[in-house]
């Protein structure tokens, strides 16, 4: 069970849809109160929703941008190497 403020993904077993979702409050016996992507709170019980590890961009969106993996991201140039500005 996550902690306030962390972020959860979770999917809604009669539908199937995954959502992330920013903790407000965690109850073992009520779920989540979750604050969804538009600013709405919002309770997930576990009767209905299940916690899913999978947070990546594939399995969710999150506001509509694209999320590029860490690993990915081009490095930055140091302007001392080259003596040019970036």
């Amino acid at each position: 069970m996550k902690r306030r403020g962390q972020k959860v993904g979770l999917q809604n077993l009669t539908t199937g849809d995954t959502i992330r979702v920013r903790v407000i409050l965690a109850d073992s016996k009520q779920g989540y109160l979750g604050q969804d992507v538009h600013d709405e709170w919002s309770w997930y019980h576990p009767d209905k929703w299940k916690e899913i590890n999978d947070l990546s961009p594939k399995g969710i969106i999150a506001r509509g941008k694209k999320v590029e993996p860490k690993n990915k991201r081009k490095a930055t140039q140091n302007s001392e190497d080259d003596g040019k500005h970036i």
